[in-house]
């Protein structure tokens, strides 16, 4: 009599075991960590019990400039899957900063000295970066870069394109002289001062935009510049030191952000258009022609 009522028991309780696992959406066959198929059953047809067929919603999470991206499959019934994963993308970075993330370039190696005032930092020299495109960072072990030391990169033939941040006041003299192969600067409009023959001897150096918050372009600073043919001068320039452009023979235009009558307010030093190209000064109100 015990066998009898027993055995109905036991039947009773498997069933009630298959339903919880098609309820909490274990798939007969298919193993969700290694993905699987947008649809599939689960289960069987068991006393009386409906197969679930799954329907995955997709749900894609794009890659970025550091992780992968990827696709999350989930079912209404609480089962889902990952796969589809897509390579990170790489940084592309434009004046510095990564267009797609936001990040800003950094140029490892560069040597450091801490300012006078011990509450900014001075870059001093390349140090042991290796990069052709380097940066001049905003900060430094959490302090504003504010200068550009005295002969920091000077003859450095190696660089290509520099970024001068915001946060650089001053661009040292001799700074870049002698960078033969420099072909691009970008100068933010933090900086004040140019410093004298800060860009001497940058054979390769096509046009350079000076911008509103320059006030000083020193002695000598773009002197044998000889492929400078644009230069774009910010209207905050007061003045232009001496020999500042001398022997910048293939020099045809200067673009000025201000008046005429602006433009001739500023003082310039002796000769500091020396042996250049015939240029015209295209100022915001008409031309000056040299």
């Amino acid at each position: 009599m015990k066998k009898v009522i027993f055995l109905p028991l036991v039947c009773l309780l498997c069933m009630v075991l298959l339903t919880a696992c098609v309820k909490n959406g274990i798939r007969d066959g298919t193993n969700s960590e290694n993905g699987g198929n947008s649809s599939g059953t689960t289960g069987g047809t068991t006393g009386g019990e409906t197969e679930h067929t799954h329907d995955y919603v997709a749900k894609v999470t794009e890659p970025t400039c550091t992780e992968k991206g990827y696709t999350t499959y989930t079912c209404s019934c609480g089962d889902s899957y990952v796969g589809d994963y897509v390579d990170a993308v790489d940084h592309s970075f434009v004046d510095g900063v990564c267009e797609n993330c936001g990040q800003e370039k950094i140029s490892k190696g560069l040597e450091f000295t801490l300012n006078d005032d011990e509450e900014s930092y001075a870059v001093t020299g390349i140090g042991t970066c290796t990069d052709t495109d380097i940066v001049i960072p905003a900060e430094y072990e959490g302090l504003p870069v504010t200068n550009i030391g005295n002969n920091a990169f000077v003859n450095c033939a190696n660089l290509i394109c520099v970024i001068i941040s915001d946060n650089v006041r001053n661009i040292g003299d001799y700074s870049f002289a002698g960078c033969v192969n420099l072909t691009s600067v970008t100068i933010n409009n933090g900086t004040y001062r140019i410093g004298n023959a800060a860009f001497y001897g940058c054979g390769r150096l096509t046009d350079i935009v000076i911008p509103d918050g320059v006030v000083i372009i020193g002695d000598c600073a773009f002197q044998s510049c000889t492929r400078l043919t644009n230069v774009t001068i910010g209207s905050g320039v007061t003045n232009i030191g001496i020999t500042a452009f001398i022997s910048c023979a293939s020099l045809t235009d200067i673009y000025f952000a201000g008046t005429q009558e602006q433009w001739e307010t500023i003082t310039f030093d002796e000769h500091w258009d020396y042996n250049t190209g015939e240029y015209t000064i295209h100022c915001t109100d008409g031309d000056i022609a040299k």
